[in-house]
């Protein structure tokens, strides 16, 4: 989930909040698969994400060494898409890093 934090505070500095409302966290994926441009699928990969992510929350559950290597898998695509999107998008950004600092 954390690389998405520099997408949310960009995102958060144009002004687009989501609430912590239930759902809001798929809201947010959704909302960052259409805004990219990705298809039902990528958004599907990122929801199963979320959801294995979620299971921390259920007594008794734990990841295996399988799993962990299956999230990674899905998140890296989506990784490099987001990075691809504000290269395309904001490519100032992109430059000073999306912390907003100069670039190094």
């Amino acid at each position: 989930m954390r690389c998405c934090w520099p997408a949310w505070r960009w995102a958060c500095a144009q002004g687009w909040r989501a609430t912590s409302d239930k759902g809001h966290h798929a809201a947010v994926f959704e909302g960052a698969a259409q805004a990219m441009g990705l298809g039902q699928s990528r958004f599907d990969e990122l929801d199963a994400l979320r959801d294995w992510r979620n299971r921390k929350y259920r007594a008794g559950q734990f990841s295996t060494a399988a799993e962990v290597e299956e999230a990674i898998a899905l998140v890296t695509p989506f990784q490099a898409d987001v990075a691809s999107w504000f290269a395309d998008q904001h490519p100032v950004l992109m430059k000073q890093g999306l912390s907003g600092g100069a670039a190094p």
